[in-house]
């Protein structure tokens, strides 16, 4: 009889997780303003503690964060977004002029009979070069405005992010009692370690981002170069990517650099290497650090395989993914091993 009893718990809990995950499904669309407002809730949860040790209630600093942080994106849009359009566009309007003098350079190469295959894989090249440019041109601008059609996830997701911080603690507690008690001390100290990996890295890797963006962008600005605010967009976006960002970024910031000369571009690579080196010696150990635990080669990996499986957002997601399973399966190791 008590055996019937369980196949029957297992039975009814089985329906519900898979009429759960059913249910998910069907509501995607609406739960992404929910995983943007968790997301900005997670991320910004140990500065509003850190705001709470100095005396301010937990809904006045929130209420601090959130203007600090529209008053900083006001004047980043205020002062960047007219110059990126406008560099943006300016870079439209020339791209034809550089393809034009490439065909012209492939003309060269005929004038000079080189052989039938030679000739065939420059035009190949410069035909996939051209339309791959022009698809990155259009994506861009296409996210760009595209951003209008998640202004409703944006809009929500700080207040759901407020709800969330301000009930932090409840939420926690509701979803450990989803668990029997006896193995709810080992859960919180799984969720401890995991927070350990996740915060850190995600904190301080997004702050390395937007240093080496700015610093980038920067130089370019300082060497006279015309498209600095995208160079240094491109490098601060790159390198969300370890390992592989830095040279993902720098192919295409040299490419910009040479429509103002080989000088510039000269230039531009030293001080991209300058921002490089400055990352990897001094920012990233002292505002990362080895949080993440992985080798290399595994992040590369894992890198790899994020993008065969889910492209960008697999890139993206990586890192911290397989940060936390490593986690995952260390727990599940030692508790199978005891």
């Amino acid at each position: 009889m008590a055996r019937l009893e369980y196949y029957v718990k297992i039975g009814i809990l089985s329906v519900v997780a898979v009429a759960t995950i059913y249910f998910f499904i069907r509501v995607r669309a609406v739960l992404f303003p929910f995983f943007l407002g968790a997301a900005l809730a997670y991320v910004l949860y140990p500065l509003i503690r850190v705001a709470q040790s100095r005396g301010l209630s937990r809904g006045w600093a929130v209420m601090t964060f959130y203007l600090l942080l529209v008053g900083l994106l006001g004047l980043l849009c205020w002062y960047t977004l007219p110059r990126l359009m406008r560099e943006v566009a300016e870079l439209a309007a020339v791209m034809p002029k550089y393809m034009e003098d490439a065909h012209q350079a492939v003309e060269y190469l005929e004038r000079l009979e080189v052989g039938g295959g030679v000739e065939q894989v420059i035009r190949d090249s410069l035909h996939r070069a051209e339309n791959q440019a022009y698809r990155a041109l259009t994506t861009f601008i296409g996210d760009i405005l595209n951003l209008t059609g998640s202004l409703l996830s944006i809009v929500f997701a700080p207040i759901l992010a407020y709800y969330f911080i301000r009930d932090w603690e409840k939420i926690r507690e509701g979803f450990l009692g989803l668990f029997p008690v006896r193995s709810r001390s080992q859960l919180f100290k799984l969720g401890m370690d995991i927070n350990e990996v996740l915060s850190g890295f995600i904190q301080g890797h997004l702050l390395v981002c937007v240093l080496v963006g700015v610093l980038t962008g920067l130089a370019a600005a300082l060497l006279g170069i015309k498209y600095a605010i995208i160079i240094g967009f491109i490098n601060g976006i790159a390198e969300l990517l370890p390992y592989l960002g830095p040279l993902l970024g720098a192919i295409p910031s040299l490419a910009l650099a040479l429509t103002e000369g080989t000088r510039e571009a000269v230039y531009l690579g030293v001080a991209i290497l300058v921002v490089q080196q400055l990352e990897a010696n001094l920012l990233s150990p002292r505002i990362v650090g080895n949080r993440v635990g992985l080798h290399p080669l595994v992040v590369i990996f894992a890198l790899l395989a994020g993008g065969e499986l889910f492209g960008i957002w697999g890139i993206l997601l990586a890192v911290p993914v397989a940060a936390v399973l490593r986690v995952l399966i260390r727990f599940a190791f030692y508790h199978l091993v005891d």
